[in-house]
C-alpha cells in the first residue's frame, strides 16, 4: 500500500493506495504533467488529465493553481517525482 499525493481543486490530496494503475496515473501527472510545466512553462502535457479523476476528484490541471501550490509554498516536486 502507497499513499501518494495529487493536486484537485486546489487541494494537495494523499491517496492510500496498492492499484497499480492509480500509482502508475499520478507519477505520470507528477512527471510527465507537473514537473514538466514547471520547468518548461508549457501547459500541453496538462491537458492529457484534464477528463481524469482519482478516486472521484478531478486531476488539477489550472496551471495558475499549480503555480501556486509547486511554487508558492514549501512543497518539493522534485522529491517526488523526476522525470
Amino acid at each position: 500500500m502507497s499513499r501518494l499525493p495529487f493536486l484537485s481543486r486546489g487541494t494537495l490530496y494523499e491517496v492510500e493506495t496498492s492499484d497499480a494503475k492509480t500509482k502508475s496515473l499520478i507519477a505520470r501527472y507528477w512527471g510527465d504533467a507537473v514537473n514538466f510545466f514547471i520547468r518548461t512553462g508549457d501547459t500541453s502535457r496538462l491537458d492529457r488529465y484534464r477528463e481524469l479523476t482519482i478516486e472521484g476528484h478531478p486531476i488539477e490541471t489550472d496551471p495558475d493553481v499549480i503555480e501556486d501550490i509547486c511554487l508558492d509554498t514549501d512543497f518539493d516536486l522534485p522529491e517526488l517525482y523526476e522525470p
